[in-house]
């Protein structure tokens, strides 16, 4: 049997929705565990084959959004409906149990689960707390 090793910075959201890094080989064991419907990936980089193959070969509804958090000033802002989309996405238990990641689990899936906390009707004291949490 594989042993069960979580992707970086897993934890869950809410029922039936998750956060990570981008997970790779060592992780589809425990994912598997989490018996996943769909799996959201939130990079402007192209979906790692490995993932890719994996998620689509356990039949789990895929989700790319294309969000750059790029430090160059001159770069595009990432439009809110891409943001609005994701959320709807997540929001809808069809698609639950869900594993929303980017490479690293902080920037991206941090801004989405923040998002997702106002939505939810969170004061923003906590959702920093949250943010630091998986970002510091």
């Amino acid at each position: 049997m594989a042993p069960l090793v979580p992707p970086l910075g897993f934890a869950m959201v809410s029922p039936g929705i998750y956060r990570s890094g981008h997970p790779n080989y060592r992780n589809f064991a425990f994912l598997e565990g989490l018996k996943l419907t769909s799996i959201m990936y939130l990079c402007a980089d192209n979906y790692r084959p490995h993932t890719f193959n994996w998620a689509q070969d356990r039949g789990l509804k895929i989700f790319h959004y294309r969000i750059d958090l790029s430090k160059d000033p001159n770069s595009p802002i990432t439009p809110h409906s891409i943001y609005s989309e994701a959320l709807t996405d997540i929001l809808d238990t069809r698609n639950h149990p869900i594993l929303i990641h980017c490479n690293k689990g902080k920037n991206r899936v941090g801004t989405i689960c923040a998002i997702l906390r106002r939505y939810q009707a969170w004061n923003l004291d906590s959702i920093q707390d949250e943010w630091n949490k998986f970002f510091g």
